[in-house]
């Protein structure tokens, strides 16, 4: 997984003013370099603001462990915030420290603050360690403590809400009797069908089967309940869905369990893989 952006975009607010201390011109000097990382991460040069990192060897610590690298940092930053500059939000710094500890090393610690146009906001405190390597400063060391929480993560809870939302569709159009409805939360034509130990009917022929042996009235098709949803996202174009089923019919209602992999596709979650356990229980007396 790409490193916690939380981590990342501290340091380069920690890129702090000119400091009357002793050792002036060397946290003159670093304070310079974290300053140009902040300018190049607001201008959308996201190489710029990995060059104030050390390379390959930067420590990135958050959350209790230790992030990925430098060049895995690099790509995370191009997919997820290249482009237009409302994507990438700007940087701001606040409440520096620098102390020297040698000639060769110094520790900072910061504020750091992110915020976007749509009113959106990271921030929070880091500390760490820049060295200097063959005649220039670069951090080797990023320890982070936010505030707010990791965008990512209401970012994952938005994609959970809309693949239970289109659960929640699916269950509605059955219903209510609407069967292409319901189809319409496979993937098409590819869904994979598993039930009973065997790959089951493709979309249209799954489609053809509901129609005809649950379409001819309410009573044949029941009314189906989906509840205990676990979603868990594995990428942010894939998702792990565990659920219990219910179809209440009479004389032969089902319950079961449903394992789906979710795919987003054209912005839209879809079922790609469809697992069922079911069994057949008796009807209520």
């Amino acid at each position: 997984m790409p490193a916690d952006r939380r981590t990342l975009l501290a340091l380069p607010l920690a890129a702090l003013p000119l400091a009357a201390r002793a050792g002036g011109d060397e946290i003159a000097a670093i304070s310079a370099m974290l300053l140009g990382m902040a300018e190049a991460w607001n201008r959308g040069d996201f190489r710029g603001y990995m060059s104030g990192f050390a390379n390959p060897d930067i420590a990135y610590i958050s959350r209790g462990k230790r992030q990925p690298g430098w060049e895995a940092t690099l790509q995370h930053y191009l997919k997820h915030y290249g482009g237009a500059p409302g994507k990438r939000g700007h940087l701001t710094f606040s409440q520096f420290d620098i102390q020297m500890l040698s000639p060769e090393a110094a520790q900072l610690i910061a504020r750091f603050d992110l915020r976007w146009d749509d009113g959106r906001t990271d921030g929070g405190l880091f500390s760490g360690v820049v060295r200097r390597r063959d005649g220039r400063w670069v951090v080797t060391l990023n320890h982070v403590q936010a505030e707010t929480p990791d965008p990512r993560d209401r970012d994952d809870e938005a994609e959970k809400a809309a693949i239970v939302n289109v659960i929640r569709t699916m269950e509605v159009a059955w219903n209510r009797g609407d069967f292409h409805g319901y189809m319409a939360g496979f993937a098409n034509p590819d869904v994979i069908f598993v039930s009973r130990g065997e790959f089951q009917k493709d979309w249209q022929g799954t489609l053809d089967h509901y129609i005809r042996d649950y379409g001819a009235s309410a009573e044949t098709r029941g009314t189906l309940a989906f509840s205990n949803i676990r979603v868990e996202m594995l990428a942010p174009d894939a998702a792990q869905l565990i659920s219990n089923y219910r179809l209440d019919r009479p004389g032969n209602p089902q319950i079961g369990i449903n394992t789906r992999l979710m795919r987003k596709r054209g912005g839209t979650w879809v079922i790609a893989l469809n697992h069922v356990s079911a069994r057949e229980t008796p009807a209520a007396n």
